[in-house]
């Protein structure tokens, strides 16, 4: 039997709503010389029969019908891989797409190094892209990784040969945090002698579920098909994304401002492309030059909804709080808040809460003024605002 030229894992619980359309972006890759494994994680009856209706029409799939571990998928996607056939190894999670040359990208750059990545792209709920600002495989982004302190890089964009598994990393060491992606990235990225390869191409894209706790099925069924169908050209919306939000990112974790902005990702292995305003201008904000309030105002508006996972908004609030004081940036928030949509009480619940551990008074204020500006469906920002009342007045 010919060994296939990749194995491709796509791990599934309940996800019914979004998996056909993640399977289907692997079933059309130009190199179609593939293993597929559907790994079921003790999975619903509809992810099982989308799995065992797709094997019986494809016969590069695989079923893995596994009973739920005891983690959160780490020790099936461990039996899975023993059992790949291919020397590359890939990964897509179960509401993610892939661009149909992914493999074919990065299954020859793993002829010479052991993991590989290519560009990070992340969807928002606007439907904006979100661009990866730097390579993973730089020297300080790696460390960033291997610390715990900041993953630039999902499993869907990454891959890795077969004998580095085990060799570097696997799924089910023992691990200090909780995040199993996190901890399997950060083995490779600790092992000086892991050769890591990044690929300047957008690859893949990432529809993080995080972001979309509450969306129901039908949204994310309608969301991800509709990109599914538009994922052969992706080249019209690539050249309207920045690197704006996954900037900021690492910019609040690694505040090391020294030099321009060109300068600082330079060191990062930045990918040398030509900087938009909104980048230009998060990083005048962290660095010391804030930019006009009505500019912080749009900064904050835009980071107001998930990208990835939880909110940026309180972050940006620091920010604008250490930039610009305590009264101007009352203002700025205020006026983001009255631009924003309806999940404004969980942002600001979430601020004030990262102001309570370290100025009691301040968040206080915060919350009160919130409660005026709501909306807030659930009462969660009322419940905060008491439980602060009740702790600090």
């Amino acid at each position: 039997m010919t060994a296939p030229y990749a194995s491709v894992f796509l791990p599934t619980l309940n996800r019914s709503a979004t998996l056909p359309y993640a399977l289907a972006s692997v079933q059309r890759q130009s190199q179609p010389a593939l293993e597929i494994f559907i790994v079921l994680d003790g999975a619903t009856t509809q992810c099982r029969e989308i799995a065992t209706r797709a094997a019986q029409t494809d016969q590069r799939i695989t079923v893995l019908d596994l009973p739920k571990d005891s983690g959160v998928g780490e020790n099936n996607l461990d039996i899975a891989v023993t059992k790949a056939l291919g020397q590359r190894i890939f990964y897509i999670d179960d509401d993610d797409l892939w661009l149909p040359d992914h493999i074919a990208r990065l299954g020859p750059l793993l002829e010479h190094a052991d993991v590989v990545d290519s560009r990070v792209c992340s969807l928002d709920r606007r439907g904006e892209l979100h661009l990866g600002p730097c390579r993973a495989s730089n020297r300080q982004v790696r460390e960033l990784l291997a610390t715990g302190r900041l993953k630039m890089l999902y499993d869907t964009h990454f891959a890795h040969r077969r004998d580095a598994y085990r060799k570097f990393s696997n799924w089910v060491s023992r691990r200090e945090t909780g995040d199993i992606v996190w901890n399997f990235l950060s083995e490779f990225a600790k092992a000086p002698e892991c050769k890591w390869v990044s690929c300047d191409a957008v690859t893949a894209l990432s529809i993080h579920g995080s972001a979309r706790a509450d969306m129901s099925s039908e949204l994310r069924a309608l969301e991800i098909s509709d990109w599914l169908e538009k994922i052969d050209s992706l080249g019209g919306a690539l050249a309207c994304a920045d690197s704006f939000f996954h900037l900021f990112r690492l910019l609040i974790i690694d505040a090391q401002y020294t030099g321009t902005l060109d300068e600082y990702l330079s060191a990062r292995g930045g990918y040398g492309c030509e900087f938009s305003r909104r980048e230009r201008d998060i990083f005048a904000l962290l660095s010391g030059s804030p930019p006009a309030e009505e500019t912080a105002i749009e900064l904050a508006v835009a980071l107001a909804e998930p990208v990835e996972s939880g909110y940026m908004f309180e972050s940006v609030a620091l920010a604008c709080f250490e930039a610009y004081g305590q009264e101007t940036h009352e203002r700025i928030l205020s006026i983001a808040a009255s631009r924003s949509g309806p999940n404004l009480a969980a942002r600001l619940a979430a601020y004030s809460a990262a102001l309570a551990r370290r100025d009691h008074k301040l968040a206080l204020e915060v919350a009160q003024s919130a409660v005026s500006l709501g909306p807030d469906p659930v009462g969660s920002l009322a419940r905060w605002y008491d439980k602060l009342r009740r702790t600090y007045s």
